[in-house]
């Protein structure tokens, strides 16, 4: 037993499961009788996360309570996710993957030079749509499936035919100021 809470109006105590180092909630009624119970929660998903800020304490000791991503761009089949380390990272599903390069993967934002709007699987490849703020240029790297910088585009006028096609296959306006 880690915590104990009263959490609107449900009193519940949050267990780690040492040998698989899961979570485990008991829901209980206002005598702390136990009434239900969850299935074992890893502590770094979304789940995990959510008991960590319920509880006010760090159960996956990431020094960080509740959850180090903030999700930049949800449309289409991936997720852009922004670490508090500024990294990228996407999910697909359930699947978390950060996304690796030998330029590195700091998100950006709005003032910064580069900055990442959005990831997407197009025509399955994995891909990350960039905008160059200074010229409002888009940019595509395109991934392998473990998102591992592969290859990159020249800079694309967000106007063209090319720049208005990305900006509809990732479901983005390059013009708004994401992150």
């Amino acid at each position: 037993m880690i915590a104990a809470e009263s959490v609107a109006g449900s009193n519940r105590i949050l267990w780690r499961y040492n040998p698989a180092n899961k979570l485990h909630v008991w829901t209980l009624d206002a005598s702390w009788k136990w009434q239900s119970s969850t299935s074992l929660i890893e502590p770094n998903s979304k789940a995990g996360f959510a008991l960590e800020s319920e509880f006010v304490l760090d159960c996956n000791n990431d020094s960080i309570i509740g959850s180090p991503y903030t999700t930049l761009e949800e449309r289409g089949n991936a997720s852009l996710l922004r670490h508090s380390s500024d990294n990228a990272f996407v999910q697909s599903g359930s699947s978390m993957q950060a996304v690796s390069s030998p330029h590195g993967a700091a998100v950006g934002t709005p003032t910064s030079q580069w900055q990442m709007l959005a990831a997407e699987a197009v025509a399955g490849i994995n891909k990350i749509l960039w905008r160059y703020n200074p010229t409002k240029q888009l940019h595509v790297w395109n991934l392998d499936a473990s998102w591992k910088w592969q290859s990159s585009s020249p800079l694309i006028d967000p106007r063209s035919a090319e720049g208005l096609g990305l900006q509809t296959s990732f479901g983005v306006d390059s013009t708004l100021p994401f992150g």
